[in-house]
């Protein structure tokens, strides 16, 4: 059909059957509300939105229908005295359209190293805790004397506990606790606990054998 006389009613008809589409398709594919492809459709241009939105449904419908859109826009603004945005005027966009990431994409790395740094810190204060003892030494040792020495390290901020009593922990981690002996088998429990939960336990075991005391010297006479 020739667009001499520009009736775009009679026009947007020809392409439709052109195609075998029904208004109803076209909205599905282009995202026009079908109740502005029908206005558009009768030529009742008043019922349309603003000029920026029948310029954008123009641009949509000369993809599927394979026309030059500008054509007739330009006859909408000259003829029925629509107006658009100025120069700056464009077309609206289909709001089912993937955006382009553009500005975006630097987020993806620094979310990527915030939930890196995220994980350090987690573990840091919930993870298991470390624990370093100096004294008494692994496995059952064995002492004379009636008291033990229970020393070590651990991370700054962490709490200990000998034998469930806390015990003070140095700015530096450091720790020092002195438990007394009973004869026989004695078990000394070391605990370390983080400020989220995480812990750690050491078992120690100590045999005190009081050293036996020196005959006195009336027993010597006798």
């Amino acid at each position: 059909m020739s667009m001499e006389n520009l009736d775009f009613p009679s026009f947007l008809d020809e392409k439709m059957r052109e195609r075998g589409l029904t208004l109803k398709k076209i909205s599905e594919l282009t995202g026009i509300p079908l109740a502005h492809l029908e206005n558009l459709h009768r030529g009742e241009l008043g019922e349309l939105p603003s000029g920026p939105y029948l310029r954008g449904y123009l641009g949509r419908l000369g993809k599927i229908l394979d026309f030059e859109p500008e054509i007739w826009w330009k006859h909408f603004e000259k003829d029925q005295g629509l107006a658009g945005s100025g120069g700056a005027d464009k077309l609206p966009q289909n709001r089912f359209a993937l955006r382009p990431l553009g500005k975006y994409v630097w987020f993806v790395p620094l979310a990527a190293i915030l939930v890196i740094y995220l994980g350090f810190r987690f573990s840091a204060v919930a993870g298991r805790p470390m624990l370093e003892l100096r004294e008494p030494d692994a496995g059952i040792t064995t002492s004379t004397g009636d008291f033990q020495n229970v020393s070590g390290s651990t991370d700054p901020g962490n709490r200990v506990f000998v034998n469930s009593e806390e015990v003070p922990v140095s700015p530096e981690g450091g720790f020092e606790k002195r438990v007394n002996l009973e004869p026989g088998l004695n078990s000394i429990r070391i605990e370390v606990r983080k400020f989220l939960g995480g812990a750690r336990e050491e078992l120690r075991q100590v045999i005190y054998k009081p050293a036996e005391e020196a005959p006195s010297a009336t027993s010597s006479e006798e």
